[in-house]
This record gives structure tokens, C-alpha cells and sequence, in this order.
């Protein structure tokens, strides 16, 4: 008899004018709605992209449900409507975080109907920065600044908070970023003390500033960090008067300034499936977009009447659209919608989370979840090692000879390269069998529709090569990805 694991894997696997920068093409920018305050955030529903919210810091949070022609504020429940960042959870996406420059964290559930303080253990409320953990949305980082400055961690979804700042207590964090290939290593911008990285989700921190121009000024003001998606390593800087670049960790940075000297960049966005793609919101000149990892830069400001951007979003499910959020009592959200360089090819969204199964052998198959935010897939189950129990003999889930698979990577258009993993032991309330974890081949998601695809595998240690279809067990989420195309 083939072993189950075999059999498993055969299956599944068997107010300012825009400055004089060149501006790119012809593509124009629109005005998408008007604040009266800066805006911090501009994020966009995972499940239903006409849903929008944009946050910022005098006038609060305001709401679209039909793609941005029409905006309401959202506002009930917020003592005070200063809302510096915006984070929405992908897996439940009425639940959002808003923190705010006074009052700490607030958090809705139905989709900012109303909101509610979650500040209980959070000793300091005055707030410059907040991340959310890409794979798990219960944990969220916040950044502090005034006395009793530092880091504060989450673990279950803004009920309790507890200091994370090991190393850099009592420093104002203007900007975190977390590593979305390795989220235990986070990355977090200090006022005038450089650049600090933990490794272990904020249990401490150390500074990697080799290379950064510290020389006590108000020029060294870290203002935006961005972490490449598929490389932890590679990072980028926002500061005073440059951008900065390092390829190992902080062990040294660069300058990566080639068409960006004297303008401040507020805000970084990285391209999740293209990383080689990056945009930089900059306070005196507008929006510009690199296509080689920073080595140099082009304006992209055709339309935009206010180059004074504080942030820079690209849109979750359409990569060529961007939104750009600026400054002050005329503070405006822009739109820009990219031609020319927008894949005819279907595009992997989140309305592909389901299970899927090979429909020839009506054998079974795995769970596919779509990261947005962090631009990977994850795929996962579980099965024996050697051959399938009696079904008369119960089965505690970790138990020996029990195996769970797990493949993930990232993804760009209609297909995915994930790494294949297995992961031993594990038995409920029990230290033993203890974890463990290795790489076991590589397969390759590619679909070509809502309710079909094509996983082709490579695998090995077992000697296996090959490729089988696949569709959905139901079909209740195809209208929702359908909705993404």
C-alpha cells in the first residue's frame, strides 16, 4: 500500500504644485476625497474592494462602500479623531484598528460603526507608528513617543498590551516594519537614534545604524520603513533629507537616492509580488516609483495638484493603482491607475481561500489562504506517514506518525512558488513528541480561473514529480473572487 504522505503529495502536490521631476507616461492622477486633516492611512477591504477606509489625524476615519465615489465619516466611539495609521484584519475584514497621536488604540467590529478604546496595559497613549502581524492579525505593534516612549505588543487583538521595548525604552518610534517572510524580525525608526531590529518579535531590540548620518540633528528623523517581502534583509529607509537602503539587516545602509535628494519621504509601499517595485510618498515631491530596488527613481505627479504626500498605498488587489494621502486642512486621497503594465493573467486574491481537491480521482486535497498584506499563499493538511489507521482507532491530532503539510511563497498574477514543509509531533497539552519542521520539495500553484488550477510538484525526497488539477470542493466564495478580476 502507498503511504498516505506519498499518496498526499502525488495528490496535492499527486497646497503646493508638484516640484519639476520628469513625471512617467501619461497616466493621471484624481482626487478621490478630501479630508480637511493629514492623512496617515488609506486601506482597502481584503474581501470586497468597493470597501475603503481612509484615517486621518484631526477629522478621523472616513468610509466608502462603492469604490471611493462616495465617503462618510465613521467616527462614533473615538474620543478624538486622530487617527495616524490604519490596520484592517484580513481574515474578519469588519474588524479594524485605529491608532491615534493622543489616546491610544481604538478598535471596531462592525466596520467602524462604532469604536472602542483597547488600551488596557498601553502606560503610554501618545502614538507615531502601529504594524500588524502579517500571518496572525491578533498581534500588533505600536510605536510611542514623549516620556515613556518605546514599543508596545499585542498578542490578542488590542485586549492587553505589554511593553516590547528591550533596548530602545524611552525612544519615540516614528515607524515599524515587519519582515513578512520572517515576522518574528521587525524592524522600528527612532526620532534622532537611528534604526533598531528585533528577531524575536519585540523581546529585544538592537541598533543597526552602521552607515545612517547620526550626528544629533533633526535630519537623522527616521520617517518611514519598508521591509522586502521575500528578503528580511533587505530594507528601506525614509529619513529627513534621503533614502536609505541595506541588504543585510542594518549591518550597513546605503544611500538609494538617485533623483530623490531634498525631498523628505514619508511613506514607502513595496509591491508584495513585484518587490523590485517600490513608491515613496515624499513631502515636497509627490509620489515617486523605482522598478529596480531603489538604484533610482522617477516622478510620477501627472495630475497630482498637491505634492505634499504624507503617505503612499498600493492598492491590495490591483497593483497598478496607487493612492497617495497629503498634508494639512487641504489634505486629499489621489488615485492613479497605472496603463500599460497590468497582467491580462487571472489574479490570485482572497476569494481563492477554500478547499480545494483533485477532481479526477476525487481524492482529497488542501486549504489554500491567500496573504494580501504580505503577498504569499499558504497551503495546508494533514495526514499519516506510513498508511491510514483503522478507522475503529481513534486519533489525538500531533500524535506519532501524524504529519501536517504546509507550503507557502509568494505570488504574482495567476501563480504562486511555494516551499514545501513538514511538521512532526506537536500532540495537544503535551510537550512531547516535540515540534519539528523541515523542507520537503517545492510545488507551484497556477490558476486559471476562480474554480480551477493547476499545482505542480517536485518533491525530492520521495522521488516524486508531477502535476494534477484542482477545484473547489464548494463554490460558495467564487462570486467574491470573481468580484477581484
Amino acid at each position: 500500500m502507498i503511504s498516505s504522505r506519498v499518496a498526499f503529495l502525488a495528490l496535492v502536490l499527486g497646497l503646493l504644485a508638484p516640484l519639476d521631476f520628469a513625471s512617467a507616461g501619461q497616466d493621471e492622477w484624481t482626487d478621490v476625497v478630501s479630508t480637511g486633516s493629514t492623512i496617515w492611512s488609506v486601506v482597502v477591504n481584503p474581501g470586497n474592494p468597493d470597501i475603503m477606509y481612509v484615517g486621518a489625524e484631526g477629522t478621523g476615519v472616513f468610509k466608502s462602500t462603492d469604490a471611493g465615489l462616495s465617503w462618510m465619516q465613521v467616527n462614533n466611539g473615538l474620543t478624538l479623531p486622530a487617527v495616524i495609521s490604519l490596520h484592517i484584519t484580513p481574515d474578519n475584514p469588519n474588524t479594524l484598528y485605529a491608532a491615534t497621536s493622543s489616546v491610544g488604540v481604538f478598535k471596531t467590529t462592525d466596520g467602524g460603526g462604532i469604536w472602542t478604546a483597547v488600551n488596557n496595559g498601553l502606560t503610554q497613549t501618545f502614538l507615531r507608528s502601529m504594524v500588524m502581524h502579517p500571518e496572525d492579525p491578533n498581534i500588533l505593534y505600536v510605536g510611542t513617543y514623549g516620556a515613556g516612549g518605546g514599543v508596545f505588543k499585542s498578542t490578542n487583538g488590542g485586549q492587553s498590551w505589554a511593553a516590547a521595548d528591550q533596548g530602545i525604552e524611552g525612544l519615540t518610534i516614528n515607524a515599524l516594519a515587519i519582515a513578512a517572510s520572517s515576522p518574528e524580525t521587525i524592524y522600528a525608526g527612532s526620532d534622532f537614534w537611528g534604526i533598531y531590529k528585533s528577531t524575536n518579535g519585540g523581546g529585544d531590540w538592537v541598533k543597526v545604524s552602521d552607515g545612517l548620518p547620526l550626528n544629533g540633528t533633526a535630519n537623522e528623523e527616521v520617517h518611514s520603513l519598508a521591509v522586502d517581502p521575500s528578503d528580511a534583509n533587505i530594507v528601506y529607509a525614509g529619513m529627513e533629507d534621503a533614502l536609505w537602503k541595506t541588504t543585510n539587516g542594518g549591518g550597513n545602509w546605503a544611500a538609494a537616492n538617485d533623483n530623490l535628494n531634498g525631498v523628505v519621504v514619508k511613506s514607502l509601499a513595496i509591491d508584495p509580488a513585484t518587490p523590485a517595485t517600490l513608491y515613496a510618498g515624499a513631502s515636497i515631491g509627490g509620489v515617486l516609483k523605482s522598478t529596480n530596488r531603489a538604484q533610482n527613481w522617477t516622478a510620477i505627479n501627472n495630475g497630482l495638484t498637491d505634492a505634499n504626500v504624507n503617505t503612499v498605498t498600493i492598492h491590495p488587489f490591483n497593483r497598478n493603482k496607487i493612492f497617495a494621502g497629503t498634508f494639512g486642512a487641504i489634505a486629499t486621497v489621489f488615485e492613479l491607475t497605472q496603463s500599460g503594465s497590468q497582467s491580462s493573467l487571472f489574479q490570485i486574491n482572497p476569494g481563492l481561500n477554500d478547499a480545494w481537491f483533485d477532481p479526477i480521482t476525487d481524492g482529497q486535497g488542501f486549504f489554500v489562504n491567500v496573504f494580501p498584506n504580505a503577498g504569499i499563499v499558504l497551503v495546508s493538511w494533514f495526514t499519516y506517514e506510513v498508511e491510514r489507521p483503522d478507522e475503529s482507532i481513534g486519533a489525538q491530532l500531533g500524535e506519532p506518525g501524524h504529519r501536517w503539510l504546509t507550503a507557502q511563497g509568494p505570488y504574482a498574477d495567476n501563480e504562486a512558488v511555494l516551499d514545501v514543509w513538514i511538521t512532526e509531533g506537536g500532540v495537544f497539552d503535551s510537550p512531547e513528541p516535540k515540534v519539528e519542521r523541515e523542507r520537503d520539495g517545492t510545488i507551484i500553484l497556477e490558476f486559471s480561473g476562480c474554480n480551477t488550477g493547476l499545482v505542480t510538484y517536485d518533491i525530492p525526497s520521495i522521488g516524486r514529480q508531477g502535476s494534477v488539477p484542482i477545484q473547489r470542493i464548494a463554490t460558495d466564495n467564487v462570486p467574491i473572487c470573481e468580484s477581484f478580476q
